[in-house]
């Protein structure tokens, strides 16, 4: 009886586990398609803003930084105000990314396209532990599955950011760009409050709902 009233628990567990990885793998695919936008017209920007094309890819190489300066501090605000907290912050520096670039390619600004794409890696350093938070709900049986099935929705941002940049409306000249700029905005929040764990402080076993 014991046993059973222990396996009890654990399933439950696992449920809400599953509907938490399906939501950070749907957030996952968004986000990562983010990534993918600046991945692939990064260099293009460069090229309409740079005369010295030896400098068409620093926004790339400016993205990987920010990726780099933004993994301690995140993990340092979900310590001390939860997942959640620290995921949204990282999607507020997703959405400025793609409103900054946007800007930049309209007033044909490097340094504010390079703003932009810092503000893109901060965001990339964010999405990237949504597999932990993943993992923070799952019983030890469950975990792998909840990690897999979150890493399984960065195959499906390949196929989302380069569509939902050549989906959104036209806006002049530059429109491809500016699209993707301004897409990547827009999709960065729709998971903000969905794809994260409940606040209230550091949880390493956690049974919150996200």
């Amino acid at each position: 009886m014991a046993s059973l009233a222990e396996t009890v628990p654990e399933i439950a567990d696992d449920r809400l586990a599953a509907r938490n990885a399906l939501v950070l793998a749907v957030a996952q695919a968004l986000a990562g398609g983010n990534t993918t936008v600046i991945v692939a017209t990064g260099g293009i920007v460069g090229t309409m803003l740079v005369p010295n094309l030896a400098l068409a890819t620093v926004p790339i190489s400016l993205m990987a930084v920010g990726m780099w300066v933004g993994t301690l501090p995140v993990g340092i605000l979900a310590k001390a105000f939860g997942r959640r907290f620290a995921l949204q912050t990282g999607t507020t520096f997703g959405a400025l990314s793609g409103l900054i670039s946007c800007a930049a390619v309209l007033s044909g600004s490097f340094a504010l396209f390079l703003a932009g794409t810092l503000c893109d890696g901060l965001y990339a350093a964010a999405h990237q532990s949504y597999r932990f938070a993943a993992a923070d709900t799952a019983t030890p049986q469950f975990r792998p599955r909840a990690i897999a099935w979150v890493l399984a929705g960065g195959v499906f941002a390949g196929m989302i950011g380069p569509q939902h940049g050549a989906a959104s409306p036209s806006t002049g000249r530059r429109s491809p760009v500016v699209r993707s700029q301004t897409s990547s905005a827009l999709t960065s929040q729709p998971h903000c409050n969905r794809s994260s764990p409940n606040a209230g402080g550091w949880q390493p076993r956690g049974r919150g709902r996200i």
